[in-house]
């Protein structure tokens, strides 16, 4: 509840934030995916006994290249969904922004986390792939199945760090063999470490403490772009 007035609102629209809908659905099912982003609707009601109909943002739908039967290897077998959303998210907007930056500036900038505004997700594998391509953790949203939204702003300094030894010797194959994270700014951690970072909460996208957490951080500015997953 709530979420087209979030991400429809005045506030984010100044912004000049750019929409993203990254979906671990084929792209074959785009045109689905597509109509049920653009009638998604939310009635508002205004001061003068009238309503308002309002709608998510348009934005490009970044989806699988692959078939059904390959995503349900993926999300259910393998669980590699974060990988390849990452993949995505690299790919298709942070390299083509830093090459823009570089041809515009003459110098790649080293600041990846400047690329994005922020993004909400309802998986950790969701909020993985964020930190993969450079999130910083206080720009990643997690949303439960309550629809309580986390935001990852807790400062565990009493958590050790990732360790090896969290993975089971099935993952330790898979990473040994797997070197596509080399190419993120981060490499991806465990559930366990990422849950320890869940901080401020917010009882949904009604709550109006998540408006000004989102777009009143010091490190967000304006035209960069918003995920959603």
């Amino acid at each position: 509840d709530g979420v087209v007035d979030f991400f429809a609102s005045s506030s984010v629209k100044e912004y000049n934030t750019n929409i993203l809908y990254v979906t671990s659905r084929p792209i074959r099912l785009a045109s689905m995916t597509r109509k049920f982003i653009t009638e998604l609707r939310q009635q508002q009601p205004n001061n003068n006994n009238t309503t308002t109909t309002k709608h998510l943002p348009e934005g490009p739908i970044i989806g699988f290249s692959g078939n059904i039967p390959q995503v349900l290897v993926m999300e259910l077998l393998t669980k590699r969904t974060h990988q390849y959303k990452a993949q995505l998210l690299w790919n298709q907007i942070a390299i083509p922004y830093q090459q823009t930056i570089q041809t515009e500036q003459h110098k790649p900038t080293k600041n990846a986390a400047a690329i994005w505004a922020g993004g909400f997700g309802n998986t950790l594998l969701d909020v993985t792939a964020y930190h993969m391509v450079g999130m910083e953790l206080n720009q990643i949203y997690f949303i439960n199945r309550e629809s309580t939204i986390h935001v990852l702003d807790n400062n565990n300094d009493n958590d050790t760090p990732f360790s090896y030894q969290e993975y089971s010797t099935e993952e330790k194959q898979k990473n040994k063999k797997d070197t596509t994270t080399e190419l993120f700014v981060n490499k991806p951690m465990s559930k366990k470490w990422y849950k320890s970072r869940l901080g401020t909460s917010f009882d949904g996208y009604t709550d109006p403490r998540l408006f000004s957490n989102f777009l009143l951080r010091p490190n967000n500015s304006k035209n960069k772009q918003l995920e959603i997953n």
